[in-house]
């Protein structure tokens, strides 16, 4: 595993790799969702030698059908810079992100892309469907992870379905 240090920073701090690693061809802009800027909204990165390597964001957004619409945590923008993909600087950041947030009581769901699919799976996130209303080309599954009263800051693996 990548040795790097995990930290809460601003939504300024996440665009520029979000942009980057997921939407090339995209405004910096047009990366950010409403849920992105409400005062709640979490925003991780992953930062080594003050390098930003990866980015990640929990934003509370109510959960798609056929999740039943309820009250829920979103994760989005989960971008780690290529040469360190499969390092385990992502699965540090969803479960960074994961952990900060407050309501124990909730579920995080995630629209995920096929080439990613088995990561989030490794997480403990279960596919829920498999179509996707969504207006961003690739993303093919809705995947949700239940969150279970603990500690914050136990691990993740905690969380985890069977």
């Amino acid at each position: 595993m990548y040795k790097v240090s995990i930290t809460r920073v601003p939504l300024s701090a996440v665009v520029p790799l979000r942009t980057s690693e997921l939407r090339p061809k995209r405004h910096p802009k047009d990366t950010i969702t409403g849920g992105d800027l409400l005062s709640d909204s979490i925003h991780v990165a992953a930062i080594s030698q003050d390098q930003l390597l990866g980015v990640a964001s929990a934003v509370r957004e109510p959960a798609p059908p056929p999740l039943g619409g309820a009250a829920a945590w979103r994760v989005r923008g989960v971008a780690v810079i290529g040469h360190l993909r499969g390092t385990g600087v992502g699965r540090q950041l969803v479960e960074t992100a994961c952990n900060l947030i407050a309501d124990r009581e909730t579920s995080v769901w995630l629209y995920a892309q096929e080439h990613v699919s088995g990561f989030y799976k490794k997480l403990g996130f279960a596919p829920v469907a498999s179509c996707v209303p969504h207006h961003i080309a690739g993303l093919v599954g809705l995947y949700e992870l239940k969150l279970s009263k603990r500690d914050p800051a136990s691990n993740s693996a905690d969380n985890r379905r069977a």
